[in-house]
């Protein structure tokens, strides 16, 4: 049985789903009804299914339309997507066999479409367990290592949207693994 995470921009990322065994989409197009521009749109990735992100609107129902293309591609085997709180940029948490790495997209404010940023993804510490966090106030992403026992840390420019290794590029995480992480806001 495939897991998946869903998630949603709204006026922050929330998920709509979490991880959980057996969590599905259903998504069949309803005529009646059309997704107004800036609505809230979701983005499903599979563990160790296809390389690619499935992208749909929300509905006035809260029903679920693919958006065209259904799919976009993706780094190897994603796992993990964060939305950032301005719902301008997603962050997928790749797990390719050789190490990490974290794809990034440009989210279409009116379709909804994501649009992989340049470069397309960035090289993350280890090999990640897939799970990423963004600050509430949109300026740094973080990302969980598996078996290095370090978290990665990459700020988010505020222009662009683009994450880059921040300097020292990773911190101590517990030695096992670490496989959450959560941020919370600033105080004030």
């Amino acid at each position: 049985m495939a897991l998946f995470q869903i998630w949603v921009p709204v006026s922050v990322a929330a998920a709509a789903c979490g991880l959980a065994a057996g969590c599905t989409v259903t998504a069949a197009p309803v005529a009646a009804e059309r997704p107004a521009a800036g609505a809230p749109f979701v983005y499903v990735t599979g563990k160790g299914g296809p390389n690619e992100i499935s992208q749909f609107a929300s509905l006035g129902s809260g029903a679920l339309r693919p958006l065209t293309p259904k799919h976009v591609a993706s780094g190897e085997f994603p796992y993990d997507i964060a939305v950032s709180p301005q719902g301008t940029s997603a962050y997928a948490v790749d797990n390719p066999a050789k190490g990490g790495a974290v794809s990034q997209y440009t989210i279409s404010l009116a379709s909804g479409k994501l649009t992989p940023k340049s470069p397309r993804t960035v090289a993350a510490a280890g090999r990640p367990s897939g799970i990423i966090a963004i600050s509430p106030d949109g300026r740094n992403a973080y990302v969980t290592s598996e078996h290095k026992g370090v978290l990665s840390q990459f700020p988010i420019s505020p222009v662009t949207g683009k994450i880059t290794p921040l300097g020292p590029a990773t911190v101590a995480a517990p030695p096992d693994g670490s496989l959450g992480v959560a941020v919370t806001p600033r105080p004030g």
